[in-house]
């Protein structure tokens, strides 16, 4: 656990007297439970990263729930009930626990969590529509916006946008697409130039990707040897 929440409050946009009383946070990597359905529910705000939720009672391929910095989860827990959904960081994730506070706070805390959930909502829809290069594109620039950066050295530091990239079932379910369909366009950007790995599990984008009329490029889409065999 580290003391870093007052470094990161400015994502979270809540208000400020949750912001002041809060002195820990909880560090989670790539794939960890925060949350588990069904078990205790523990009120978290979302510092960093990205977690997945889950709803218990979800009918198979139900679109599934992202929670962004600055989401709350477990507030089903300030009523005593067990969590509804489980919560698993796609990418290395910072919770905070949400301290004492006063009943005006924590109505103002929750309105601003009932209208982000709106959004969210909102958010993964739009993952799942257009072509499956589009959808990707979404989520990695909609990560990449919520991303604190990483320490390693590109030329793009300054101008384009990065993000440590989720597994690739993950970015499958969240697109509604198949694992094999995300490995084969992720691999297509980067022979296209429009996806580089930055350090370890970080990717950056190129600053291309941002304008709204980006496509992928046909010739990526062909691997050097799919090349060779069409051209024989």
């Amino acid at each position: 656990m580290t003391s870093v929440f007052n470094a990161a409050a400015g994502l979270a946009g809540a208000a400020s007297a949750p912001v002041a009383g809060i002195a820990q946070t909880l560090d989670l990597p790539r794939g960890s439970l925060a949350l588990t359905a069904g078990y205790r529910a523990t009120p978290y705000m979302l510092i960093s990263g990205a977690l997945r939720l889950d709803r218990r009672d979800a009918a198979e391929g139900a679109p599934v729930l992202l929670a962004l910095p600055g989401d709350l989860i477990g507030v089903e827990g300030l009523q005593g009930r067990s969590a509804l959904s489980s919560a698993r960081a796609i990418v290395a994730s910072v919770l905070a626990p949400l301290p004492q506070m006063s009943e005006s706070a924590w109505c103002d805390l929750l309105m601003r969590s009932l209208v982000t959930q709106q959004e969210r909502a909102a958010e993964v829809a739009e993952l799942r529509c257009g072509s499956a290069a589009e959808r990707i594109r979404k989520l990695l620039l909609l990560l990449s916006s919520q991303s604190r950066g990483g320490a390693g050295v590109s030329p793009w530091r300054n101008s384009s946008p990065s993000c440590e990239q989720p597994t690739l079932a993950d970015m499958a379910v969240l697109t509604d697409t198949s694992i094999e369909t995300i490995s084969r366009v992720i691999s297509a950007m980067r022979r296209s130039g429009d996806l580089v790995r930055d350090n370890g599990r970080r990717v950056r984008l190129d600053p291309r990707v941002l304008s709204s009329d980006w496509a992928l490029s046909a010739s990526a889409t062909y691997s050097p040897r799919v090349r060779q065999a069409a051209a024989a």
